[in-house]
């Protein structure tokens, strides 16, 4: 029963150019109350918001505000906020209904031929 619990996964950009991202989609099951994505620049220290909604939402890409590029040695960040105040048992990561994910899906596009169609970063 914890009102704001952080879930957080990383990785390096898992593509060797430039990736411009457009448009995201949030996944959580019932608990879920936001999912932000952030690109993180090492070498300066620096975190910036590509992406932030409400898995409650209807399930559907959203366009971002502006186009938002990641270099491939930048790191991709999604931390999911999830709020547990009306279940009084532990809840695990899985894919049925009692249990919760955290998917930050993202769109985008590069030069034909640089990167695969499908990328992944996480576990």
């Amino acid at each position: 029963e914890t009102e704001k619990y952080h879930l957080d996964i990383n990785c390096k950009l898992p593509a060797d150019v430039p990736l411009h991202f457009f448009g995201f989609r949030t996944h959580a099951h019932s608990l879920g109350s936001v999912i932000s994505g952030y690109a993180y620049n090492e070498e300066r220290n620096e975190y910036r918001q590509i992406a932030k909604g409400n898995p409650q939402w209807p399930q559907a890409f959203y366009p971002m505000k502006k186009l938002q590029t990641v270099q491939p040695e930048e790191f991709m960040h999604a931390r999911c906020t999830y709020n547990s105040m009306s279940r009084d048992k532990v809840t695990f990561i899985g894919a049925t209904a009692g249990d919760e994910m955290c998917n930050l899906y993202l769109m985008y596009f590069f030069p034909p031929g640089k990167a695969p169609d499908f990328l992944g970063c996480g576990g």
